[in-house]
């Protein structure tokens, strides 16, 4: 996710520089004078604590200190075998981010599918990660020559038991000239298959806002089934999908095959969220949203998510620090619901309480400070989310940056019934620091789900080469570092931030004028 080195209207010459900053940079270091470091983390848990839910949240600011985009991925634990979107159609392209946290060397094999699921190419010998290695890669770096593409890539290990961590990264070019990161999750073709209808708690379109879903067979037959889209009141929402307006469309996929479908709008402003369902088959496709806005024909900002199961407590990170954070929840065929909302600070300690009805099979996009005066500019802290049926919700961030420009982010949620079981989880991707026409920077937030007890553990750093690396964290140097976390709480860390002044410089650069 990190964001070229230079613009990208400077460059052929900064495909190179891009991808070693790619999934770099974030939030805070607007004027540090950190030079560039990128490589990943390591949350571990010590012996007897559960550990927390980490969000590494990436952001870039121009020289002028002007947010140009940021971006949101939930930590995750190695896989044997992933699948993600390609697309590579003019300035955008697809990039995918692997560590092997293990000792051992590791050989993977590439395989790139069309969006009907044929193998187009395979990378041959396929590429080996040593031990604690990383790697970044364009997918037409790995399959040199590809023009315009949809479809899909698929890694896999020669063994079930060797395991990678991975991140799927969006480059685009904005109505600036400026490059552009998003985050996209990993399908994990290990899972098991599930009917379950897939959810997208939140969907938009016109007015410069257009939602695309994306759909992943990740079995060998064909899948068809229904795109429901339903408005905030419960009844049907009417949008157009590819140019054909409806509010229930058909899909099929076949056997490892993509689909993607982008809903836009006309006139007007219409919200509400998706339902897909499958009818053939015997595995729902793997969804994600891609969110964009748009002036003209050209890209302001975009963010990706990741398809929700419904829950009944999610807990989510509330930013309030020159930016506002939301909540989407969508209430799949219930009958009328009551959602209770709880604000709490960071050490978990609960501060206000609402409540929300939402309609029968209802929709509900709300601001944390349109639920709670005490969200005042300058706040951090959590909100807890309950409803007695199952509901899906999904986090949004809007930030307003110093051109008035929209930049969208979408944050992971806790699920408090799906509590983390490892021991550890990977943030495939970090980096912070000046790269001359910016800055890039990391934020990483830690909840800790446990409302019950105290959580400790420790943050590790590491090159690409799998080396320690050596980072600033609030007033310390060092590449490995303890955490606690109170009960129900969350900690954020910014490394490369060496004191506070230089957060309040940040977050006074990314306010609108």
């Amino acid at each position: 996710m990190g964001m070229g080195l230079r613009r990208l209207r400077q460059s052929r010459s900064l495909r190179t520089s891009l991808l070693a900053l790619s999934l770099a940079g974030l939030v805070t270091l607007v004027y540090s004078q950190v030079p560039l470091q990128v490589g990943y983390a390591v949350i571990s848990a010590d012996p007897g604590n559960n550990i927390p839910v980490g969000t590494a949240l990436f952001s870039s600011t121009d020289s002028q200190g002007v947010l140009v985009w940021e971006a949101g991925v939930a930590a995750v634990e190695p896989i044997s075998s992933g699948r993600i979107f390609v697309e590579q159609q003019g300035n955008g392209k697809t990039a995918l981010a692997l560590v092997n946290p293990s000792a051992a060397t590791i050989t993977v094999t590439f395989i790139l599918r069309d969006d009907s699921g044929r193998e187009v190419a395979r990378e041959d010998p396929p590429r080996e990660f040593g031990p604690g290695e990383h790697q970044a890669l364009f997918v037409d770096q790995l399959f040199p020559g590809l023009g315009d593409f949809t479809g899909s890539l698929t890694f896999q290990t020669q063994q079930v038991d060797q395991k990678l961590a991975a991140v799927t990264l969006r480059q685009n070019t904005n109505v600036e000239g400026d490059a552009i990161f998003a985050t996209l999750p990993v399908v994990d073709l290990t899972e098991p298959a599930t009917t379950d209808s897939v959810i997208f708690p939140q969907v938009g379109a016109g007015v410069g806002l257009s939602t695309q879903l994306v759909l992943i067979n990740a079995s060998e037959e064909a899948v068809g089934g229904q795109i429901r889209l339903f408005g905030s009141s419960g009844v049907p929402l009417e949008l157009a999908l590819d140019d054909v307006v409806g509010s229930t469309f058909s899909y099929q996929i076949e056997g490892n095959g993509t689909f993607r479908g982008e809903l836009t709008r006309s006139t007007g402003l219409g919200v509400g969220y998706a339902v897909v369902s499958l009818v053939q088959g015997s595995r729902t496709p793997a969804g994600s949203a891609i969110f964009q806005f748009t002036s003209g024909e050209s890209v302001i900002s975009e963010a990706g998510v990741l398809s929700v199961q419904p829950t009944t407590a999610a807990r989510i990170f509330v930013d309030n620090v020159g930016t506002r954070t939301g909540v989407a929840i969508a209430s799949v065929a219930n009958p009328p619901t009551t959602v209770t909302f709880r604000l709490l600070n960071t050490s978990g300690t609960p501060l206000q309480t609402t409540t929300r009805e939402v309609p029968a099979g209802g929709h509900l996009a709300i601001f944390a400070d349109e639920l709670f005066s005490q969200v005042r500019e300058g706040f951090t802290g959590l909100m807890e989310i309950t409803s007695l049926v199952p509901i899906a919700p999904v986090t949004l961030k809007l930030t307003t940056n110093a051109r008035g420009q929209s930049i969208l982010t979408t944050l992971p949620i806790v699920d408090l019934t799906r509590p983390e079981t490892a021991a550890s989880l990977i943030f495939p991707r970090i980096g912070f620091g000046d790269f001359g026409a910016g800055v890039l920077a990391t934020r990483l937030l830690l909840i800790n789900g446990d409302a019950g007890s105290w959580i400790t553990g420790k943050f590790s750093f590491f090159q690409p080469d799998g080396t320690a690396l050596v980072v600033p964290l609030g007033q310390q140097m060092g590449s490995e570092f303890d955490y606690q976390i109170g009960a129900g709480g969350a900690r954020e860390f910014r490394p490369g931030v060496i004191t506070g002044a230089v957060v309040e410089v940040v977050h006074r650069s990314v306010q609108p004028d």
